[in-house]
């Protein structure tokens, strides 16, 4: 096995020995635990004899080797403890003869290190330097066998023999040693330096070589004294210092920047004809005389120093562009750029340095280059900057004009943006082909190209937004779209249901149009509109988009002009109904909005006949009736009802109980009749022609509340919760109808999270009104405020500014002057039109702006 094998080997060393030695206690403690093992091999056995089972012939044969073989193990262990205490004395006797041995070529040693005390022919330093040689082998030699016997003592336990001699001789040794190693580099190098290839010379070299051996001389003149090697130490430093003036003359002759111009200008400083060659050497310099020019050569070779680090700066930042790519990224069927940061840094570090050296006083040498250089730069960053406009607008216009209907709606700039996206086409695969920059961007034409694209996309946007703002005029509900919602719209006008994820932002109520096919003509119309919460709501005449020639804005119209008349439709026939049947079913059969509408209608009726016909004891009657149809409606609300049935019974309960409650209150107040104000100051619903009744009139819902009358704006809204109403609410009603008199707007204000915005919604709702609220910001600019507004004073609409003093005080100005205008226009009864912005808008009476503020704002807190 491999423990015999090793047992059996022959150290033939201390070391081998001290290893042999820990070798054989390993072994006795494995043949403990092996010995464990094989007692339970021993048990196994016996326990598998004891049922009747015996191992094979092969497993039992392996069974009694191992046996035996831990007594053959042990039996070896003790032949190599015999073995062992042999080799250790032997090698203990040879230990104490090399020790004798090294201690004698100590004494020898220390001999021939004091012979150079008498060593002083500098003729003979190549000789001096053969020995020197040979004794720094010997010391080291004698220094490796002393640590090796100390260690040999150290595994025997006897005490460490002192080989102290050595660092004294070591000691003695140094400064011979390096004396006579500086003769012979000196010796070595000297002619080298001189009548060596200029060219090649390495003048640091030189000059650290001379500075090191010039101080280690020094401090040989202190160590050595008055010995007679003293004398060579000085013979050699006067060598140093006599050759020690040429090495300015070196270092300025050897100065990389020198050019053919520099050494015209030395020829013309030294009267001498001085050229450099590949033969030249040191000498030849010299013959000329040149030290006696020393100050003016070296002037001259400063200034070409620093001309020559600023062509070297030059051709660095020319390499590192040589290996610059454009990095593109996929997209579609064509290539974007991508990661131009890296590209961007690196130019606008070289355009600083670019203009560093051309403001240098060193860079007349290379100014033409300089120059060249500096045009290429600002050519990479004309084009770097053209080429990411180009791919921001073609990016965003790109999916746009690959609509056949945005196409056939703008030919004309369908045609240039063709002309764009070829170009750009064609770059991006010659970027493909070959992605440096550098050359990339040295083609002729490229810069020129992409002007002209950028020239192209602008008129491009110009007119895109130009269109966009006829749809927005002719539809104003497209205001309230971005412009990214509104082309998808126009992208897509053949396929009237692609409007439907949009039309939540024109219609605050309709979450969907129902769309049937036309048996005679075979195109969709629309015959219903249906909320979020699932209620549908049928129009009164189908809106057919193919007699609009699909044009969207166009057939829009439409449905805005029928969701009005079919709401107005709905309460006028709900209104007639309600006493045809009973209450609590004709609820549950008309829209939630229809049935608040009625509702509030009825009431308002309720208690004006009240009043007229019986005074303070008609309102206890009214009131006793309002108190079965409020139980009726608790029964109803827990029995089975739709999702849609449910919405419109919360709403009217929210509704009922404060119609309930005023009543109360104006009982309490002792309210006798309905010019009282008490009466005056609730939110009163009439259906009739209006104040004027004028003969003809159309009988409309109409709002009023105190001296202030809204006529209902019919604007489907859903079938939405309403907000619970409280004495505060009916406060901010009364305030914001009277501003809305006005031709106002209302600024509720308040703490965050106290209502201000619900309350301007439920006010909305109350009359039927689209409301958009719009979150303020600082990053609210006036072009989108007046967008807003737009949209605002040309549908109708109302708008809630939520948090409007978080709008930089720089944009207020100019939003409170847009308000101005619109409200200024409002006021006016016979204005149809007006200027907004720098251009005429149609105006449609009934829009006003509201505002939220919380003072000192700081964020909303959890």
């Amino acid at each position: 096995s491999d423990m015999t094998e090793q047992l059996e080997v022959e150290p033939s060393n201390a070391e081998q020995l001290e290893e042999f030695r820990e070798y054989m206690d390993k072994c006795k403690d494995l043949i403990v635990s092996l010995q464990k093992q094989f007692d339970h091999v021993t048990q196994a056995i016996q326990l598998l004899a004891n049922f009747g089972y015996m191992p094979n012939q092969h497993d039992f044969q392996r069974y009694w080797d191992s046996y035996s073989w831990p007594k053959r193990i042990d039996e070896l262990l003790e032949t190599c403890g015999y073995r062992y205490r042999e080799l250790r004395n032997r090698f203990k006797q040879e230990l104490s003869g090399d020790t004798r041995e090294l201690m004698e070529d100590v004494q020898q040693l220390l001999y021939d290190v004091e012979l150079f005390t008498c060593f002083v022919d500098d003729s003979k330093s190549d000789e001096y330097y053969d020995r020197v040689k040979r004794i720094e082998g010997r010391l080291s030699e004698c220094r490796e066998r002393s640590e090796l016997y100390n260690q040999r003592e150290l595994l025997f336990g006897q005490p460490k023999t002192s080989y102290s001699q050595i660092k004294e001789i070591t000691r003695a040794f140094d400064p011979y040693q390096q004396l006579w190693t500086i003769i012979h580099e000196w010796s070595r190098k000297y002619p080298e330096w001189h009548e060596g290839l200029f060219q090649q010379l390495d003048t640091e070299n030189v000059d650290l070589s001379v500075q090191t051996w010039s101080k280690t001389l020094q401090r040989l003149t202190k160590v050595i004294g008055d010995e007679p090697p003293g004398a060579v130490v000085r013979r050699t430093q006067d060598k140093l210092d006599s050759f020690r003036p040429f090495i300015p003359l070196m270092t300025a002759l050897r100065n990389p920047g020198l050019r053919d111009r520099h050494w015209r200008k030395i020829s013309v400083i030294s009267n001498k004809t001085v050229r450099l060659t590949e033969e030249t050497t040191f000498n030849d310099f010299l013959a000329l005389y040149l030290q006696e020019h020393l100050l003016e050569i070296q002037e001259l070779s400063e200034y070409a120093s620093k001309e020559y680090r600023l062509e070297k700066q030059l051709e660095k930042m020319q390499n590192e562009w040589k290996s610059v790519q454009f990095e593109l990224t996929p997209h579609s069927d064509t290539y974007l750029l991508k990661g131009v940061d890296d590209i961007q840094a690196l130019l606008d570090d070289h355009t600083t340095k670019t203009q560093m050296m051309l403001g240098s006083p060193y860079v007349k040498a290379i100014e033409v280059q300089v120059q060249q250089w500096d045009e290429k730069i600002l050519r990479m960053q004309a084009i770097l900057d053209e080429m990411l406009k180009c791919q921001g607008v073609w990016q965003y216009l790109e999916p746009i004009f690959s609509s056949s209907d945005i196409q056939q709606s703008m030919p004309a700039e369908a045609q240039k943006f063709v002309m764009v996206n070829n170009m750009w086409r064609v770059c991006m695969e010659a970027c493909i082909k070959n992605p440096l920059v550098l050359q990339r961007t040295a083609e002729e034409r490229i810069l020129p190209n992409f002007i002209e694209a950028n020239r192209l996309l602008e008129a491009i946007l110009k007119q895109l937004h130009q269109f966009l703002e006829t749809k927005r005029t002719a539809f104003p509900r497209f205001y309230f779209l971005s412009n990214e919602e509104l082309l998808e719209i126009l992208s897509e006008t053949k396929d009237p249901l692609l409007v439907q994820p949009h039309l939540s932002k024109c219609f605050e109520g309709i979450h969907t149009l129902r769309f049937e096919n036309e048996s005679t003509a075979g195109s969709l119309a629309i015959s219903a509109m249906l909320s979020r919460e699932g209620e549908m709501v049928p129009f009164l005449t189908n809106v057919c988009p193919a007699e609009r020639d699909y044009q969207v804005e166009l057939w829009l119209q439409d449905v805005e002009s029928v969701m009005t008349t079919a709401i107005r439709g709905q309460v006028a026939d709900s209104l007639k109904a309600y006493s045809d049947v009973n209450r609590d079913s004709w609820m549950l059969n008309w829209p939630g909005q229809v049935v608040l509408c009625v509702c509030q209608i009825m009431w308002t009726r309720g208690v004006e006949r009240a009043l007229a016909e019986e005074g303070m004891q008609g309102l206890q009657n009214f009131e006793d009736t309002l108190e079965p149809q409020m139980k009726a409606m608790i029964k109803l609300i827990r029995g089975d009802l739709s999702r849609v049935q449910r919405c419109t019974l919360e709403a009217v309960v929210v509704i009922e109980v404060h119609n309930r409650d005023t009543v109360s209150q104006l009982y309490q107040e002792e309210c006798r009749d309905i010019n009282s104000f008490a009466w005056l100051s609730q939110l009163r619903y009439y259906w009739d022609a209006g104040r004027e009744r004028r003969r003809g009139a159309q009988m409309d819902c109409r709002v009023q509340q105190v001296n202030a009358e809204m006529k209902y704006g019919y604007e489907y809204l859903g079938n939405t919760p309403r907000l619970v109403i409280t004495p505060l609410t009916d406060r901010c009603y009364r305030t914001l109808m009277g501003a809305l008199h006005l031709f106002l707007g209302g600024a509720p204000e308040g703490p965050a999270g106290t209502g201000k915005t619900e309350t301007t919604k439920d006010l909305a709702k109350a009359l039927a009104k689209q409301c958009v609220v719009y979150n303020c910001s600082d990053q609210v600019g006036p072009r989108e405020m007046a967008k807003l507004f737009k949209g605002l004073a040309s549908s109708g609409a109302w708008a809630c500014l939520d948090e409007f003093n978080r709008i930089e005080i720089q944009v207020l100005s100019v939003v409170a002057q847009q308000v101005a205008t619109i409200q200024q226009a409002v006021s006016e009864p016979t204005i149809t039109e007006f200027w907004f912005e720098g251009g005429p808008i149609k105006l449609k009476r009934g829009c006003s702006v509201f505002i939220t503020m919380n003072p000192g704002y700081a964020g909303r807190s959890a």
